[in-house]
């Protein structure tokens, strides 16, 4: 079966095999396997890493001001969950697993080189 994030990308864009390697390795690298209702990442954390869903569903949730939790999008896999959480100081909403859930976690700087190196990764993304 395709890399889950690979099928996703060439949605919009034709992906070197080159590129494809690479999209495997970086996301093979830094792998944990999580529970149901565990946190992948926390409403306040500091991001220091980009989420990649790789097998179960997951979803970004908010706490509400009265205590209760709202579902803001549901995961599967191949989805970034946090691509946009460098853009904040601390994380506004958190990431948690609805099934048992297998995510990779890219480091900020090898996201970045990815993004600057690899016009058609970018491209997709």
């Amino acid at each position: 079966m395709a890399h889950p994030l690979i099928r996703k990308l060439e949605q919009f864009t034709r992906l070197s095999a080159d590129d494809q390697r690479l999209l495997e390795r970086v996301s093979c690298e830094h792998v944990r396997r999580l529970g149901p209702r565990a946190d992948i990442v926390r409403e306040g954390d500091e991001p220091g890493k980009i989420h990649l869903i790789l097998s179960g569903w997951a979803c970004r949730s908010k706490q509400l001001e009265d205590g209760r939790g709202a579902i803001l999008a549901f995961l599967l896999p191949g989805d970034l969950c946090d691509l946009d959480s460098f853009l904040l100081g601390a994380m506004d909403h958190s990431v948690g697993a609805l099934t048992a859930v297998s995510v990779a976690g890219i480091p900020q700087s090898l996201f970045e080189d990815l993004m600057l190196h690899h016009a058609r990764i970018a491209q997709a993304l």
